[in-house]
């Protein structure tokens, strides 16, 4: 099944109490985990909809953006949840690759993505989004105790062209950083 929007027959203008109540009962219907509304913007002239800042009890010390958005007449809601139930396998994919070459880095992975890619299901897991090809909104980082020869780089890089995963990639020690990235067309970006 595909991800849908959650549409209802919404007022534009209501209060932040409501867009609160309207974002729960969203994120209810979608997920099992329990959510606290951290913060919410109203709708300004410059953009369609409104943003909510949501903490789960799930993902603890984790939040995420849910936007209540006017199309027309009708008000939909999109979230970017998967940022957090993403993470773990995320996280254990990338630690393979950096095993296979041998590096001893700390690892990090950030999506930076505003909503759920609109290729993918609303219970989508971390190999639909490698399936997928990436995205150039997911952020590697990888931390090393000294720093790493280029050629270790390029052999990271070279394994996510090869997997056809879109992404940039932040080595970094205590005395360098290098940015690199995989694009579209699974070639290697070098941003130094």
């Amino acid at each position: 099944m595909k991800f849908k929007k959650y549409a209802e027959n919404y007022e534009p203008g209501k209060d932040l109490k409501t867009v609160r109540n309207q974002a729960l009962n969203y994120l209810h219907a979608h997920y099992e985990d329990s959510f606290t509304v951290q913060s919410a913007t109203t709708i300004n002239w410059a953009e369609n909809y409104e943003t909510l800042i949501v903490s789960s009890e799930k993902y603890s010390g984790k939040t995420f953006f849910v936007r209540r958005i006017y199309e027309n007449t009708a008000v939909t809601f999109t979230d970017n949840y998967f940022t957090l139930y993403m993470a773990a396998d995320a996280n254990q994919y990338v630690k393979r690759i950096a095993d296979r070459i041998s590096l001893n880095a700390e690892i990090r992975v950030d999506f930076t993505e505003g909503e759920l890619p609109k290729t993918l299901q609303s219970n989508a897991c971390f190999q639909d989004y490698l399936n997928m090809g990436g995205s150039p909104f997911c952020y590697i980082t990888l931390t090393t105790p000294k720093e790493l020869k280029r050629e270790e780089q390029l052999s990271f890089m070279e394994i996510l062209a090869e997997e056809k995963f879109q992404c940039n990639v932040i080595f970094q020690s205590h005395s360098s950083c290098h940015r690199y990235g995989v694009d579209g067309n699974d070639d290697i970006r070098d941003y130094h």
